[in-house]
């Protein structure tokens, strides 16, 4: 007899979009330490550099809501696949509502063309801090370079669930490895999967070693 697979309310699932955004991004307290002195380094402006699914988006959002803990006014934008004149509307509508001292955070700085980024950087000139994400190097200083790995998906498990120690490193292992490094498609896949089958014996070996979570 086959078990049937066990369904759990989207509340109740710790993998749900709600729980993953009010983990936000996990980071020592040393590492915020330097990451908030090499933004001063830079001046406040610096990109996040990653490949798909890395982290980007959820760092960026965690340092919203840090900056505005620190009484900073924030003005965020996330850019997606829109068409170009929807973009372009987007674009002049958000940056219209920027002003002098503003902190401006830009997800997705990739999808701008050439001259809409001039005009972005014209624009926040006077700004308090520019701080954009993206998959390449270039339009801005990296501020940091979020390198994905199995330690990375196990940290997030682990404060997840109450899952063993060996539990999460099989998992980790075995999302990380099957989603390619993309942390956010193993994260969705865990939350469709959860609860998880039993897993028995080491059939799939731990890449799971002590790593910085991220390299500047």
């Amino acid at each position: 007899m086959v078990a049937q697979k066990v369904f759990v309310e989207a509340r109740k699932n710790p993998f749900s979009v709600v729980q993953l955004d009010a983990l936000g991004w996990i980071m020592t307290q040393s590492d915020w330490k330097a990451l908030w002195d090499r933004l001063q380094i830079l001046q406040n402006r610096g990109a996040i550099i990653g490949a798909r699914g890395s982290g980007k988006t959820t760092l960026l959002s965690t340092l919203a809501t840090q900056l505005r803990r620190k009484g900073r006014t924030v003005k965020a934008l996330r850019l997606n696949s829109e068409g170009h004149s929807e973009r372009r509307w987007i674009l002049d509508h958000f940056l219209s509502s920027v002003q002098a001292g503003d902190f401006v955070l830009l997800d997705g700085a990739e999808q701008l063309s050439f001259f809409a980024w001039q005009r972005l950087v014209r624009k926040v000139t006077h700004a308090a801090g520019l701080i954009i994400t993206g998959h390449h190097h270039g339009r801005l200083p990296c501020l940091i370079e979020l390198v994905p790995s199995a330690h990375i998906l196990r940290h997030i498990v682990q404060s997840l669930t109450e899952l063993p120690s060996a539990t999460v490193d099989q998992l980790a292992t075995r999302y990380f490895q099957r989603y390619h490094g993309n942390l956010r498609e193993a994260l969705r896949a865990m939350y469709d999967d959860y609860p998880f089958e039993p897993i028995k014996g080491v059939s799939v070996p731990s890449l799971i070693s002590p790593q910085p979570l991220w390299k500047g």
